[in-house]
């Protein structure tokens, strides 16, 4: 499940039940999907009503999903997720906010990998958590 609020004037502007048949994550949704950075390289897959990311070196594609809201200064934005890891050893982050452009914030990343075990990361717009 993925919802999106804006907290200063609790509004929802996503609720999604991410009940897409097996595929290509942009395909699958109808368009509600779309690719914003390098589409068709790993695309995001469905897989029994989850997205599946493979990560790794080189590109991968990042989808969104528009809410027709421009994010200002001082705005307060709400995201929940479930998250389900299967092994890693490259920090990298799965999940952000983008504004009209192609501006990341609040990045979410899995870093610090040691078998099993991992940790999430956070970042305003940095390429690298800054606390996780």
């Amino acid at each position: 499940m993925f919802l999106l609020s804006l907290n200063a004037r609790a509004e929802l502007f996503i609720d999604e039940g991410f009940d897409y048949p097996n595929g290509n994550l942009t395909s699958v949704s109808g368009g509600a999907w779309q690719a914003h950075s390098a589409a068709g390289s790993t695309p995001i897959q469905v897989v029994n009503d989850a997205a599946v990311l493979h990560q790794g070196s080189g590109s991968r594609e990042d989808d969104h999903i528009d809410t027709g809201v421009t994010m200002t200064s001082g705005d307060t934005w709400y995201s929940s997720f479930d998250v389900t890891i299967n092994g890693g050893s490259n920090q990298v982050y799965f999940a952000h906010f983008k504004d009209a452009g192609n501006i990341f914030e609040a990045r979410v990343f899995v870093t610090a990998f040691s078998g099993s075990d991992f940790t999430f990361g956070l970042s305003g717009s940095a390429t690298t958590p800054s606390s996780t």
